[in-house]
């Protein structure tokens, strides 16, 4: 599996990623990393409705959807 690492480039595709703020915005509000789902709305990327933030924010992803769960006493 790749892993996944921060930057501060903006997602450019749809899909799940981790979201992290930084600088004043995390100060001040104290948010944690999340998960979120970016998707396309009205011809742009968003988070739900709202435009992708660009600033105090770093990305990782796309996430993979995981595989499907292994079956009782089946072998990996």
């Amino acid at each position: 599996m790749k892993k996944l690492i921060w930057t501060k480039n903006q997602p450019v595709k749809p899909g799940w990623y981790w979201k992290r703020r930084t600088g004043k915005h995390k100060k001040k509000w104290g948010e944690k990393d999340n998960i979120v789902h970016v998707r396309n709305y009205v011809g742009e990327l968003c988070l739900e409705n709202w435009p992708i933030p660009d600033k105090d924010t770093e990305w990782a992803g796309p996430i993979k959807k995981p595989l499907e769960r292994k079956k009782k006493g089946e072998k990996e």
